[in-house]
């Protein structure tokens, strides 16, 4: 289950940092094959964006760094693990220079970000707190350029609320009331929300503790969010429905008052188009509503929506087959769901 986790604290970084330089997730680091978790370079074009992404954008700013979260505390080999690959990428990066004639880049950062404290690294790699920083916030020597981030440990303000969201049990429960809490135009909202509901789908109904931790704080953020669409998706729906079906209407009352008169055929069009207008509304919103869950859903989990999928979800207006797909996007991998959506596609041509 920590799998899910730190996938979660991967989006978190990706969308908290993209405005301010380049994250790359699984970065690939040669000799021996690995791939480090968040690979993140700072345009200085763009160093404002990061100002104002609170602790975790100050975090990013300056030379190029590696972060590494874990929902679970690492232990002394992960903690090895992820230098190996703090100097792999170092290495790497020196030898492009060398080809090329640069300069030698600046060696990278290494941030690992634990959601608890872990114990026996703090205390056989000596690791010191760091000055200027807010508790919770861990160093080696300067030469080192290792940062480790208990986020059990950080002060609860909006400037940590990004890295309080990477953590677990209570920590957790709390920084999701107050991501509640902010107004609706919060970028942290924007980041977050599909994030978490996307986790929610992920997990295993094992019936873990963790688990049910998880969907009993989220519970809220989900009915908030559902109710958000819905009403989004009626609205716009309804608004459309209502103006085609009045002018639908007043067209046939027009016909139909040559005969009874132009005044009184404007009025029954009028209100037969008022009467079209709600019912063809509510059901163009009901499917509204259904087609934006289901867009929020596939975001969330994969990233931006093919424009296949989206033109095929588009020209779909059965809501049980809405429905159905949004249980998929929640369930199957991202092909195995384009897969799902083609083959509908295919069986309806061809009655």
């Amino acid at each position: 289950m920590h799998n899910i986790f730190d996938k979660l604290g991967k989006g978190l970084l990706r969308g908290t940092l993209h405005h301010g330089g380049d994250l790359h997730p699984a970065h690939e680091v040669t000799s021996p094959s690995q791939s480090v978790d968040g690979w993140f370079q700072p345009d200085p074009a763009r160093d404002d964006q990061l100002r104002r992404r609170g602790i975790l954008g100050r975090m990013a700013r300056g030379d190029p760094a590696l972060f590494e979260p874990f929902h679970d505390p690492p232990d002394l080999d992960e903690v090895r693990d992820c230098v190996h690959k703090q100097l792999a990428v170092d290495r790497d990066r020196r030898r492009k220079a060398r080809r090329e004639g640069a300069p030698r880049p600046p060696f990278p950062r290494l941030w690992l970000i634990s959601a608890g404290r872990p114990r026996g690294v703090l205390r056989v790699y000596g690791f010191k707190p760091m000055r200027g920083w807010p508790p919770g916030f861990w160093q080696l020597r300067k030469p080192d350029a290792l940062g480790l981030v208990v986020v059990r440990d950080l002060p609860r303000t909006r400037e940590t609320l990004m890295l309080r969201l990477m953590g677990a049990g209570t920590v957790l429960r709390e920084a999701i009331a107050e991501l509640q809490r902010l107004p609706d135009e919060a970028w942290e909202r924007h980041v977050a929300m599909p994030l978490l509901l996307a986790t929610r789908f992920d997990l295993p109904q094992d019936g873990s503790e963790e688990a049910q931790e998880y969907m009993m704080s989220t519970q809220s953020l989900y009915e908030q969010w559902y109710q958000q669409v819905t009403e989004q998706g009626r609205s716009e729906g309804l608004k459309r429905g209502l103006e085609q079906g009045v002018e639908q209407g007043f067209q046939r009352g027009i016909e139909k008052g040559r005969e009874q008169g132009r005044e009184q055929g404007r009025e029954q069009g009028r209100e037969q188009g008022r009467e079209q207008g709600r019912e063809q509304g509510r059901e163009q919103g009901r499917e509204q509503a259904l087609r934006q869950a289901l867009l929020t859903v596939y975001r969330a989990r994969f990233g931006g929506v093919p424009a296949e999928v989206a033109a095929i979800v588009d020209a779909t207006h059965e809501l049980p087959r809405l429905e159905r797909w949004i249980e998929k996007a929640a369930a199957c991998s991202a092909e195995d769901f384009a897969a799902e959506l083609r083959a509908e596609e295919h069986n309806l041509q061809g009655r």
